[in-house]
């Protein structure tokens, strides 16, 4: 995939006047540097693009406050395009990710990667910031979305890629016929979704209960293409907090808690307080 395909949300300037012109040098480069580092900062420009796109959109129709070129109204119109992305907690990455195991050295760890996401915003800025929206190029921002990401993302499974390619088989017999027993070995790999994480807007706002009283889940043949579905686990009476498990809650206490360190806190709920206070 090109960096210009990946990047699809970037208008031209001749089909989005009020959007942005990327520099498409720049964004390849941009491009290269997530792949040799890390592809998070790919999700991170993503939502970056998508936030500039939709505050343009709003100057553009006017729903922001003062003319299009004010500073004011520009600034109206980028919170009104975060909106979506501010209910999740968002501690800055290199402050808040877990140390591996095998890094003696934490302050050069944390250091390594605050300077990895400086070098990649500096592309992503040479790429497509026009100067609207200063406030939404900076570290604290970039470290913080990418964050947001790392903590509150949830594993998903996406129906195999070759679940199309079989469908356009079956539209031209004559090359599934020629394919012979290889097509047999891809119905066989078609079998088998696609595993990754994704960020849900709703789901992802669940803090963690080792006893939660829900489950984030995707339901056999009502959610498909990734789709999420919050499923109570019992009866939750109104005002009652929401709460998934962000581990494997069947796990004994000091695995529990050893696993939550990735996200940062000591589970305090019921269950472990009862645990380590013993029998």
């Amino acid at each position: 995939m090109t960096a210009d395909s990946k990047h699809g949300s970037l208008p031209p300037s001749t089909s989005a006047p009020a959007g942005i012109d990327p520099d498409r040098t720049a964004l390849r480069q941009f491009e290269a540097h997530a792949e040799a580092t890390n592809d998070i900062f790919l999700v991170a420009a993503r939502v970056i693009a998508n936030v500039v796109e939709e505050a343009s959109r709003i100057l553009e129709a006017g729903d922001a406050h003062g003319p299009r070129c004010d500073p004011a109204a520009c600034w109206d119109a980028l919170w009104l395009a975060w909106r979506p992305y501010a209910c999740n907690w968002k501690g800055i990455w290199w402050e808040s990710v877990a140390v591996p195991d095998d890094v003696s050295d934490e302050e050069a760890f944390r250091a390594e990667l605050k300077e990895l996401a400086t070098d990649s915003l500096a592309l992503l800025k040479s790429a497509i910031d026009d100067g609207r929206f200063p406030a939404l190029f900076t570290a604290e921002v970039y470290g913080s979305l990418i964050g947001m990401f790392e903590m509150n993302n949830l594993a998903i499974e996406v129906p195999s890629p070759l679940e199309s390619y079989l469908e356009a088989l079956d539209e031209s017999p004559s090359t599934a016929g020629s394919l012979g027993s290889l097509r047999d070995r891809i119905e066989e790999a078609a079998q088998h979704p696609g595993e990754g994480t994704a960020y849900y807007r709703l789901a992802c706002c669940a803090n963690h209960s080792c006893v939660p009283n829900a489950k984030a889940t995707r339901r056999t043949g009502l959610d498909v293409g990734g789709n999420l579905a919050l499923i109570a686990e019992g009866p939750i009476t109104a005002g009652e907090e929401i709460t998934i498990s962000y581990v494997d809650e069947s796990e004994p206490l000091e695995q529990r808690q050893r696993a939550l360190m990735d996200y940062g806190f000591v589970c305090s709920c019921t269950r472990c307080l009862q645990e380590e206070q013993g029998p």
